[in-house]
């Protein structure tokens, strides 16, 4: 991805041309960019984002086929509210055979786990209704939509993930905590 300076670059020259007030960035330009920036940021280095309607069975990703997920989650901390208009953007990344949430956060990766694992945590932080999921994909999936298994209709729409949560696993740890992370049945993602 991009380094900030490079980002604010995009927002500024490529969206925003001799513009003072920037719509792409943050106020206070601590580095929250909008959605437009990201894509062109992506779509520089070869690839293609694509919004995930997560009213979908998590189990129709082909995970293979996707090269890493932004998630786009609310602020609980109300400084962070005011600052970055409520919302932080989050990677995550396969690396060999495990999942890293890549935060800018925190201070190092933090290990999601396997497959299931993955989509277990993706269910979570969709079960807040603010949250967004991208996908970020080769333009050859994004096309031939390889990207995407159907499934049988009974499966295709919410997330009742088979493999319950380990109660003694702790959660991502962020400085943008979701508001509303108790309640683990919203959008048809049964997790307890």
């Amino acid at each position: 991805m991009k380094s900030y300076s490079e980002l604010y670059l995009v927002s500024q020259r490529q969206l925003c041309p001799k513009e003072i007030f920037n719509p792409y960035r943050s106020t206070f330009a601590v580095g929250n960019y909008d959605i437009n920036v990201l894509m062109v940021a992506v779509q520089s280095k070869g690839y293609d984002m694509l919004w995930f309607n997560k009213t979908r069975n998590l189990k129709c990703l082909v995970l293979e086929n996707i090269e890493g997920f932004i998630l786009n989650i609310p602020c609980g901390n109300i400084i962070m509210k005011l600052i970055s208009q409520g919302k932080h953007w989050i990677t995550i990344r396969k690396i060999g055979n495990v999942y890293y949430s890549l935060d800018s956060n925190n201070k190092a990766p933090v290990e999601i786990g396997n497959d299931d694992e993955l989509l277990v945590h993706l269910c979570e932080q969709l079960n807040n209704n603010h949250t967004e999921l991208f996908l970020i994909v080769t333009p050859d999936v994004d096309k031939n939509k390889s990207w995407f298994r159907q499934l049988p209709p009974e499966e295709e729409w919410g997330n009742p993930l088979t493999k319950p949560l380990d109660p003694k696993k702790k959660k991502s740890e962020t400085a943008c905590e979701s508001e509303d992370s108790s309640d683990t049945t919203q959008n048809g993602c049964n997790l307890i």
